[in-house]
């Protein structure tokens, strides 16, 4: 019973914070038990229930630090905030802030996207779906400067401005983001993706899209999945879904093996692109993952491990065995179609690492 009140007072604060926008400034004080439940201080409850043991692990605050992550252009302003300050709440708890999930193709998108939809759900947030489609889309046409159009649905402006966590699935290039962002008309966003291999991802996916195998199992065979990764879909699909860039589906990638000033151009490319991400999951251990988000960002949607090649690979034998799925045929089709997933991959971890280490105070900027 007293967790249900508990429950009930959270909601109740954040309805008047969404309400009054008076939250913006005020102490982070929703963590811990007022927001995961009782036990959340019971270290033998979080072992064994929770299944984690520690308490939030984030830098201590440091103005001087703080100021050095402004300069630096290394993270966005509300994530420097959050890094180093004690005077704002957590992004992923401040009403004045969207927390945004580019949610991309077979990497563990599914999973964070109905965790992250489900918490701010139940502690009464504003939720939103395909963003592009709901707020981008119709401002690009939109007319009339009242509230709502005909239809009933709100304007553009206060969708964008109300909704606090919004979820999608096509893409969201950097002029999309911008778009958004001019909609919203402020830059308080704190964008989020996941990433996992190149390899695992497009097999993954190759199973999805052939998944009425049982049906037509003769779609299904080698060959079918080498044509897959060689051609669109399969080819460059998570390069193409996170710069909106279709073109990726043609790239030569010849072209990169044989220059080693394209490839470190391309890359140099890629690595400025990830930087406006303010947290990337790791797809493949997305139950550990939540961990450190949660010990970070004070959010506390548990999971259980779910949707990687690893854990639904007992369905793929059926077909494939391992050795062929990791085999070097597949190795040398992803080498030879899918080099700009490949750097995307290899930026998207490094910049999760560097996130890592600077939220929790692992990584410190010069001159402090």
């Amino acid at each position: 019973m007293a967790r249900v009140t508990c429950a009930r007072v959270v909601v109740a604060v954040i309805s008047a914070c969404v309400i009054g926008g008076a939250c913006a400034a005020e102490p982070r004080r929703l963590y811990g038990s007022e927001v995961c439940g009782k036990g959340w201080n019971d270290t033998d409850w979080r072992v064994n229930t929770a299944k984690f043991d520690t308490r939030l692990h984030r830098a201590p605050a440091d103005s001087c630090q703080e100021a050095a992550c402004y300069r630096s252009g290394e993270l966005s302003r509300v994530g420097c905030r959050h890094a180093f300050s004690t005077a704002r709440l957590s992004p992923v708890l401040d009403n004045t802030t969207a927390v945004v999930y580019n949610k991309p193709r077979k990497c563990g998108s599914t999973t964070v996207q109905g965790k992250l939809r489900e918490y701010y759900a139940r502690l009464g947030f504003i939720i939103g779906e395909f963003l592009d489609k709901d707020v981008v889309g119709r401002a690009r046409s939109w007319r009339g400067t009242a509230a709502q159009d005909v239809s009933g649905r709100q304007s553009p402006e206060i969708m964008a401005k109300i909704t606090k966590f919004w979820g999608w699935h096509l893409e969201l290039s950097e002029q999309m983001r911008e778009e958004y962002l001019a909609i919203r008309g402020n830059k308080r966003v704190f964008l989020i993706s996941s990433n996992r291999p190149s390899m695992t991802q497009v097999v993954s996916y190759f199973f999805e899209v052939k998944k009425h195998v049982l049906d037509v199992p003769s779609e299904v065979t080698m060959d079918n999945l080498i044509h897959f990764i060689s051609h669109a879909p399969g080819r460059n699909n998570n390069y193409a879904y996170h710069f909106g860039d279709s073109s990726a589906f043609g790239f030569n990638c010849s072209r990169l093996m044989e220059s080693r000033e394209l490839k470190a151009a391309k890359r140099a490319e890629i690595e400025k692109f990830v930087k406006r991400y303010d947290w990337i999951f790791d797809a493949d251990k997305v139950s550990q993952d939540f961990v450190s988000f949660n010990q970070i960002f004070e959010l506390c949607p548990f999971i259980q491990p779910e949707g990687n090649l690893r854990k639904r690979s007992h369905l793929y034998k059926m077909i494939f065995s391992k050795a062929q799925l990791t085999g070097p045929e597949v190795r040398q089709a992803v080498r030879d179609h899918m080099c700009l997933d490949t750097l995307l991959y290899e930026e998207m971890a490094k910049r999760r690492e560097f996130l890592l280490q600077l939220y929790s105070g692992a990584y410190r900027f010069p001159g402090c």
